[in-house]
């Protein structure tokens, strides 16, 4: 049987409980936001799959350059006209259909490595550097 000695190990005991309550309390709560914040993500990626979609270039077919790697660019309709880009490259265009967006961004793709390419790296500047060594880790000329 408890004494009265006893009765501050027991006030502790209750402290620490309430303590313990608490703090999964807050814990649930952050649970419940965090679950709230992926829902709205995925609410938002479903709704941008409607207005985009990814394309993986291949080949460049006959050209004078050849892949590393393939080139992923997202095509998106806006307007009656599609929006090809390569974000990495900073490169886009648009045209009137998905494939001649998809076929006028790979020849502005190689032109603009044909060109940067073509430059002395002192005649860069920071951004195009960046993009041309962005396009040499997708491109190289064929041998």
């Amino acid at each position: 049987m408890a004494t009265t000695e006893d009765l501050p190990q027991f006030a502790d005991a209750g402290t620490a409980r309430r303590e313990e309550l608490a703090r999964m309390k807050g814990m649930e709560e952050q649970v419940r936001n965090l679950t709230d914040k992926v829902r709205e993500l995925a609410e938002t990626c479903e709704k941008f799959k409607q207005f985009a979609s990814g394309v993986s270039i291949q080949t460049f077919g006959e050209e004078p350059f050849e892949l590393v790697k393939p080139i992923l660019v997202s095509v998106q309709e806006s307007d009656g006209e599609f929006i090809a880009s390569f974000h990495e490259a900073n490169v886009s265009v648009q045209a009137d259909t998905r494939q001649q967006a998809i076929d006028e961004l790979t020849e502005a793709i190689l032109s603009e490595f044909d060109f940067l390419d073509s430059l002395p790296d002192e005649k860069l500047g920071i951004d195009p550097k960046r993009r041309l060594a962005v396009l040499r880790e997708f491109i190289r000329r064929r041998q």
